[in-house]
């Protein structure tokens, strides 16, 4: 299992965490909880929190590294979608 972690300073954490959960619950399993998000996704499993007010968190962990591409590339793609007059950008690092 492949793990990863990824943080992104914003204001705005609580309502970007809010809004991807409740979009990707469209189409995937999502669990929320007011500062916390888990998304489970066919590909793996992402876990969302906003331990403050300004810091965006992302714990994931997938089966392989091409699992792990597709994962934070979604993550990334939908976070740029949801923050595109100041887009935020995820640093990821393995664990």
């Amino acid at each position: 299992m492949l793990k990863s972690q990824a943080s992104v300073a914003t204001p705005q954490a609580e309502q970007f965490l809010f809004k991807l959960a409740k979009h990707f619950a469209k189409k995937i399993p999502v669990e929320l909880q007011p500062q916390h998000a888990r998304l489970a996704f066919e590909f793996g499993l992402c876990e969302m929190s906003a331990p403050d007010p300004a810091t965006l968190c992302f714990d994931c962990q997938a089966a392989d590294a091409a699992s792990q591409a597709r994962l934070h590339g979604v993550l990334d793609s939908h976070l740029q979608l949801m923050t595109r007059r100041e887009p935020l950008l995820l640093q990821w690092r393995a664990l």
